[in-house]
């Protein structure tokens, strides 16, 4: 039996998140499904939040997630990359699974462990209006339908009609 297939795993679409030093995550805005563009032609700021928890027996293993966004055709969304050349909007990274830690209190398996992660774009995204994306989960290496946050890309409403 994988990892992957005894994960719980949460995934969602913020206006603003931060983890801070007790391994909590202060969420603002979260749950959110649509948005728009500014002015900018960018997205206004958004965060990624993923949180995945397995049993007790896995604290101290390290588990690899990877963040993709992803278009209404499935395929992974395109940004520039540091010389102006299209790279794949993909996150990875190993997080260490980790057992809450309560002074005085005796845990026992009973509690899962935990790991979290934050990607927050300040500045938002350059995606299309009125197209749908996805930020897709993966922990190592393997997907689920379940791990996926939806979203859409509103654009303004159409003018008037004349004649």
């Amino acid at each position: 039996m994988s990892i992957a297939d005894e994960v719980r795993a949460t995934l969602l679409i913020a206006d603003y998140a931060s983890p801070d030093p007790q391994s909590k995550i202060n969420i603002v805005g979260a749950g959110w499904q649509v948005t728009g563009i500014a002015a900018s032609g960018l997205t206004p700021a958004l965060a990624i939040i993923a949180v995945i928890e397995l049993p007790a027996r896995f604290a101290g293993e390290e588990v690899a997630l990877s963040l993709a966004l992803t278009d209404e055709a499935g395929e992974l969304v395109q940004m520039a990359g540091p010389a102006g050349e299209p790279t794949a909007m993909r996150v990875q990274q190993l997080v260490k699974m980790e057992r809450p830690s309560v002074p005085g209190v005796l845990l026992g398996d009973r509690v899962w462990t935990k790991a979290s992660t934050v990607v927050y774009f300040a500045n938002g995204l350059p995606l299309q209006q009125n197209h749908a994306y996805e930020w897709r989960l993966e922990i190592d290496g393997v997907a689920n339908q379940q791990w996926v946050a939806r979203f859409f890309v509103g654009g303004p409403p159409p003018g008037p009609v004349i004649g």
